[in-house]
């Protein structure tokens, strides 16, 4: 399936799928935070996805779409890697 595309392509689908993969493990922070730590978590996430679209849509207008779009992965992995990175900090303080 994905033999036929470029390597560009190739590798713009398996960075969207790690992309996915890190969204996908929001679903289970309930269980490994607690619930008043998952809610505060997914309403930053819900809140910063809405304005990161609006942002994706103005830079859009004004930059490469592949630009674009490789920001926008890389801010979302480095801000996964913060909050499993401050996630760890809070729990060795108790």
């Amino acid at each position: 399936m994905l033999a036929g595309l470029p390597a560009a392509a190739r590798t713009l689908v398996w960075v969207r799928i790690l992309n996915q993969l890190g969204a996908y493990a929001l679903s289970f922070l309930a269980v490994l935070a607690g619930s008043d730590l998952a809610s505060a978590a997914l309403v930053i996430f819900g809140v910063t996805a809405l304005a990161s679209r609006w942002a994706g849509a103005f830079l859009l207008d004004r930059c490469s779409p592949r630009g674009v779009l490789a920001a926008g992965l890389a801010a979302t992995g480095v801000a996964l890697i913060a909050w499993r990175w401050r996630w760890r900090m809070a729990r060795r303080r108790c």
